[in-house]
């Protein structure tokens, strides 16, 4: 079954997503903030990068496609470590975008990421 990430998220439908924390050789963490205009959490501290997994898509190969949409940055499949799934909740609502139900199943990644960090976005 395939349905919008507006619809889910309004009503509360559990779903598919993946987080992926960048870490560099120091063992920092990149973060990143949210746009303003995100539906859920805008302008928060966020991780590396994270998205739903569409009809279709596996999770790794949602995380390559978001890595490389978010950061600008290709990878192999490969390069991802899976660390384990967690299912989430969260509620909470936004001016332009009214109240939110986030239910999800996390799959997690951890990139060990050894470029320069002036590659990143």
């Amino acid at each position: 079954v395939s349905k919008s990430r507006k619809e889910v998220h309004s009503s509360g439908h559990w779903h598919r997503s993946i987080h992926v924390w960048l870490i560099n050789p120091k063992g920092e963490l990149l973060v990143q903030r949210r746009s303003e205009f995100k539906d859920t959490f805008p302008n928060r501290w966020d991780v590396s990068v994270g998205g739903h997994i569409t009809s279709g898509y596996g999770s790794r190969d949602t995380a390559t496609k978001e890595i490389k949409e978010e950061l600008g940055i290709s990878i192999q499949e490969a390069d991802l470590e899976f660390l384990f799934t967690i299912a989430t909740s969260a509620r909470g609502e936004t001016e332009s975008h009214g109240k939110f139900v986030c239910n999800e199943y996390k799959d997690l990644y951890l990139l060990r990421y050894e470029g320069n960090k002036s590659e990143i976005r």
